[in-house]
């Protein structure tokens, strides 16, 4: 069967000689294909183009939020390790005082050689600084009221040193349980905050964020330590994935 041809004809004016020529039905075919294959892969180019300029806003907001508590982190440890370095400090004062009360036995308001109480009091002097020497006495007893006041009151320290251990605990777990990277590769079609419900059409506070894809098999990953309380199908959502984060209240 011989191929069928098209004839184009251009006429410019009534007086000119028109002109012509044949195109056959195959090379149209051919020209209308590789059209259509060229706005195609030019779309294709344009909407990845679109999806990766959206990834990358949402990355680079994504990476100033880790940045943002990454600093309110940093300044929360300086203020703990500031207290726990208090903590110690004060400590090692109070085991170096009493270690000074032992060495000096029952020298309060008791008769001491001659020679020995000098020594024991610029011992005791050179901790306590500017301390009159005629002043160490009463100095002495005031602490060791102090000190039994100290000792009446349970785990003193202890309490203190498990209150610290327990705020770095809580912190490291926020941090740990903090999202800091996105879920999934797509672009995000609704953010968190007011807007139009898509199933009562009523303004509504949409509390999450919602990613679109349209590949298939698209991996969901954790974006911070949590427990997996829903994996699979759940009505209207389909296919889901549930981690909660109970520190930051976040799903």
């Amino acid at each position: 069967m011989a191929n069928k041809n098209y004839t184009i004809m251009f006429l410019p004016h009534a007086e000119a000689n028109f002109k012509k020529f044949q195109i056959s039905k195959n090379r149209v075919i051919i020209i209308f294909s590789s059209l259509i294959l060229f706005l195609g892969v030019t779309l294709y180019i344009f909407y990845n183009f679109f999806i990766f300029r959206t990834q990358l806003a949402d990355y680079n907001q994504i990476k100033a939020k880790e940045a943002e508590w990454a600093k309110i982190a940093t300044t929360y440890w300086s203020r703990i390790d500031s207290a726990v370095n208090k903590m110690n400090n004060y400590n090692s004062k109070i085991n170096l005082l009493m270690s000074n009360l032992n060495y000096m036995g029952g020298g309060i308001g008791g008769e001491e050689e001659h020679g020995k109480g000098d020594q024991r009091i610029d011992l005791f002097s050179s901790i306590l600084n500017d301390l009159k020497q005629d002043r160490a006495n009463e100095f002495l007893t005031d602490f060791e009221m102090k000190l039994n006041q100290f000792e009446k009151e349970e785990d003193f320290f202890d309490h203190g040193y498990k209150n610290v251990s327990k705020i770095y605990q809580e912190m490291n777990e926020i941090v740990l349980q903090m999202p800091s990277i996105c879920p999934a590769d797509g672009f995000i079609s609704s953010r968190f905050g007011y807007r139009k419900d898509p199933f009562t059409g009523k303004r509504s506070m949409h509390r999450g964020l919602d990613i679109s894809n349209m590949r298939p098999n698209v991996p969901v990953i954790a974006t911070a330590d949590g427990t997996v309380i829903l994996a699979g199908r759940d009505g209207g959502f389909g296919k889901t994935v549930v981690i909660n984060h109970p520190f930051t209240n976040f799903r």
